[in-house]
């Protein structure tokens, strides 16, 4: 005579299917989410100073060279304009804003390795603002 106290076979299946299948979903929207990180930053930050854009960039540029650039870093500088970093969305146009003035900015950083690590150094031209030293030459804009 069989004990009925317990589950059996097939509702052990069942319940492990259904638990099988909300660890899929789970993970589907965690990695979804995940994707989306670069552009949170863009939501978390209500307001934009220009050395907060310059900051950012410097950010943003290591975080560039970290997942796209594919070559070793050893001696000279690299330089990421922020046309590449809106190109891959890693940063979006509103990251780019003073929220002061309305001031669309554009501009580059240049990358180093120094003591083993990189080091951004971020230069923007705005309407109202330009970082001291910005060389217009190290952008592709035909507008400088």
């Amino acid at each position: 005579m069989l004990n009925n106290k317990g589950w059996g076979f097939r509702q052990f299946l069942i319940a492990g299917a259904v638990l099988f299948i909300a660890l899929i979903i789970t993970t589907f929207f965690v990695i979804r989410l995940y994707s989306n990180l670069p552009n949170l930053s863009s939501i978390i930050m209500e307001s934009f100073t220009y050395e907060e854009i310059e900051n950012n960039l410097d950010y943003m540029s290591i975080k560039y060279i970290n997942e796209y650039y594919d070559q070793e870093i050893t001696t000279g500088v690299i330089v990421v304009s922020t046309d590449n970093l809106l190109k891959y969305n890693i940063i979006i146009e509103k990251d780019l804003i003073n929220t002061d003035n309305k001031d669309l900015c554009s501009g580059y950083s240049l990358i180093r390795k120094e003591n083993g690590e990189l080091t951004s150094k971020s230069y923007i031209k705005c309407d109202n603002y330009t970082t001291e030293g910005y060389q217009s030459w190290r952008v592709n804009n035909n507008n400088e």
